[in-house]
């Protein structure tokens, strides 16, 4: 079969480059239809594919300020707040008399403008 004069079996259309805000799972230049999909816009990031399996978060601390929160060996955004005595109290009570839920891992948002962070 024909196609602009040339038969259909040479004509092998080239994926140089998924569209904008897709991604394609087979080589660079392959010929044939392209396996594209959408970019993903998270990730979860735990379970069993990390090196540590700690359940918690680490809060690092520098002369009372926190300078850094932990999950494993991802930093997380964290904003400081200074409580009063009475949510103090009331924090320091609640974490010695509950039993608190373990971390599994936690899902990031990807930032797509400046692209896939991992």
């Amino acid at each position: 079969m024909k196609f602009f004069g040339k038969d259909l079996a040479d004509l092998k259309p080239v994926c140089n480059k998924p569209p904008e805000g897709w991604t394609c799972s087979r080589e660079l230049g392959h010929s044939g239809p392209c396996a594209a999909s959408p970019l993903p816009t998270t990730r979860f990031y735990g379970g069993t594919g990390t090196i540590h399996h700690t359940g918690h978060v680490d809060v690092e601390t520098r002369n009372g300020n926190v300078v850094a929160v932990w999950f494993r060996c991802s930093m997380l955004p964290f904003e400081q707040t200074e409580v009063g005595p009475a949510r103090s109290h009331e924090m320091l009570s609640a974490a010695e008399h509950e039993s608190l839920p373990a971390i599994n891992g936690i899902e990031f948002e990807i930032p797509q403008a400046d692209g896939p962070m991992w």
